[in-house]
C-alpha cells in the first residue's frame, strides 16, 4: 500500500514492524504510554503534535509525511462520514485555501 494511503497508524505499525520492535519497546522508545501507542496504531486515538514529533524522530520518518497523514485521516473520515461527493468537497476546499493565504499575504 503506497504511503499517502496509509494512515497515520498503518505508518507507524509497519515501520515498528518492519524493525522488528514490540508495541513496548517502541513505546519505551517514544516515551509513550503502550495503551496509547496500541491506539495511536489502531487509529483510535489523535496524536499530540508532541507525540507526532516524537514517533518521528524514534521511527526516521519525517514529521511532514506523519503530519499529513494525521491531517489527511482527519479529513477523509470527515468527508467519509457525510454524504456529500469527496472530488467535490476536496476541489471547494482547495479553492478556499488558495483564498485564505491570499488574504494572509
Amino acid at each position: 500500500m503506497p504511503i499517502k494511503a496509509q494512515t497515520f497508524g498503518e505508518i507507524i505499525r509497519a515501520v515498528r514492524e518492519k524493525k522488528k520492535l514490540t508495541l513496548q519497546q517502541m513505546a519505551s522508545e517514544v516515551g509513550l504510554d503502550t495503551s496509547l501507542l496500541a491506539k495511536l496504531e489502531k487509529n483510535q486515538r489523535k496524536p499530540s503534535d508532541d507525540n507526532i514529533t516524537q514517533i518521528a524522530k524514534t521511527i526516521g520518518v519525517s514529521e511532514k509525511i506523519l503530519r499529513t497523514a494525521v491531517l489527511s485521516d482527519e479529513v477523509a473520515q470527515r468527508i467519509a462520514d457525510e454524504e456529500v461527493n469527496a472530488k467535490e468537497v476536496l476541489a471547494v476546499a482547495e479553492e478556499k485555501i488558495k483564498y485564505i493565504k491570499r488574504r494572509k499575504h
